[in-house]
């Protein structure tokens, strides 16, 4: 075993060496734990005499982040598989936030309905027309379903359908 891999070993559970660590260098040797040291370049650090053998590193961060990107361009960090894991053990553990069994999905769907506008069998086109002011006035001041008057009334110009 390495010097390195020694001190790797012992170093994260070291409170001592963790808090000397944070102090002079400012970060975790805890940190250490998320590397992939099995592709590590590493050598003798001779830079200078610390009047013990030490070894540097490059070591790859095998810990990424995922991004959910939304259309407008915001980015959403979603959680690690370990972190998702985590949230729904504790939310499992809560006796007041258990999940719904199957027989209690069941029976809240049929409560579940579409909401807006129900579906007609003969569905209308949206479309763009100009009018003069004075006839939009006059029609948007016959009140609402002025559209639907407006329909009708080429349907019976147009089609000579027996409705209008």
């Amino acid at each position: 075993m390495s010097l390195l891999q020694s001190e790797r070993s012992r170093s994260p559970s070291d409170p001592t060496n963790d808090a000397k660590n944070r102090a002079k260098q400012g970060l975790s040797l805890a940190l250490a734990e998320g590397l992939e040291w099995g592709t590590a370049l590493i050598w003798t650090d001779d830079r200078e005499d610390y009047g013990e053998d030490r070894q540097c590193a490059l070591v790859l961060n095998v810990m990424s982040e995922t991004y959910l990107t939304t259309r407008n361009g915001r980015k959403i960090l979603l959680n690690t598989p370990e972190e998702d894991a985590a949230i729904t053990n504790a939310a499992l553990s809560d006796a007041d936030a258990r999940p719904f069994t199957e027989e209690e999905w069941a029976a809240v769907k049929p409560g579940l309905r579409r909401v807006g506008r129900p579906s007609a069998e003969v569905r209308k086109v949206s479309t763009t027309i100009r009018f003069d002011a004075d006839v939009l006035e006059a029609l948007k001041a016959t009140g609402p379903g002025w559209q639907t008057r407006v329909n009708d009334a080429m349907r019976a110009l147009f089609l000579q359908s027996p409705e209008a």
